[in-house]
């Protein structure tokens, strides 16, 4: 899977008393692009921005401090939020591809801790809001339903010729091929050897096409992305590491 993209990560902790720290305990910013996920051949959505908290039990003279911030902090306008409960021991926040702010947070956590969490990282959150806006206006407008079916009609043409050339090549049989109008992978090969492209893979030049079909045809062989997998790809295809950077999803 080739992701075009890349994301941050930035945790905290929280101080003894309860109160939130802003101290980074990863001393980098991590950037990842270009990971392989077993069994798909891309992605282009982007990632969302997040900030990960784990939780600590305040102190009665923290939870006390954080009720007084907390009152300063609800008379200040806050940014909107989707808050998510589930069954985790941290506060996160998520800055969507869309421009939302998603709140993850603990089953029973007080909606008073939360609130401060958000407040305190307000600059964070109108930094990366900021960034996501940006993004979306350079973006595309999405493509016409005529688009989409030009496309599809366009891959449903041209790829199965290219599947069977170098199926024949590689000494592989996919069991089927179907194409879709998915936006976040260019292919998938199934457990059962079944072929699955996105026509958006037509956007992309005739060398990125091609590698996509061989990296899938490569997964009839090798289900993840293992040594035996890359050993597979750089056989039939020596320079697929240049070929992937042509890939785009449009």
């Amino acid at each position: 899977m080739q992701r075009m993209h890349g994301f941050h990560w930035l945790s905290i902790v929280m101080a003894p008393a309860g109160l939130v720290k802003a101290e980074p305990i990863l001393r980098r910013v991590q950037t990842r692009i270009f990971a392989f996920p077993a069994n798909s051949a891309g992605t282009a959505a982007c990632r969302p921005h997040r900030i990960n908290l784990p939780i600590s039990r305040p102190s009665p003279w923290g939870t006390l401090l954080l009720y007084i911030f907390s009152l300063a902090w609800y008379a200040l306008p806050m940014e909107p939020y989707e808050l998510i409960r589930s069954r985790r021991k941290s506060l996160a926040l998520e800055i969507t591809p869309e421009g939302c702010l998603l709140v993850r947070a603990p089953l029973r956590l007080s909606k008073a801790r939360i609130e401060a969490f958000v407040a305190a990282h307000d600059a964070w959150i109108e930094k990366h809001l900021e960034t996501q806006r940006q993004r979306a206006a350079l973006r595309p407008p999405p493509p016409t339903e005529a688009e989409i079916q030009a496309l599809k009609e366009r891959a449903r043409a041209e790829l199965p010729g290219k599947v069977a050339y170098w199926s024949e090549k590689m000494g592989v049989a996919p069991t089927g091929f179907k194409v879709t109008a998915a936006r976040k992978r260019y292919g998938s090969c199934s457990a059962k050897n079944s072929l699955c492209f996105s026509c958006f893979l037509m956007n992309c030049p005739e060398k990125a096409v091609e590698l996509v079909v061989v990296h899938e045809l490569c997964h009839i062989r090798e289900k993840n992305h293992g040594p035996g997998f890359y050993a597979l790809l750089e056989r039939y295809l020596p320079d697929w590491r240049e070929r992937k950077k042509l890939l785009s999803m449009n």
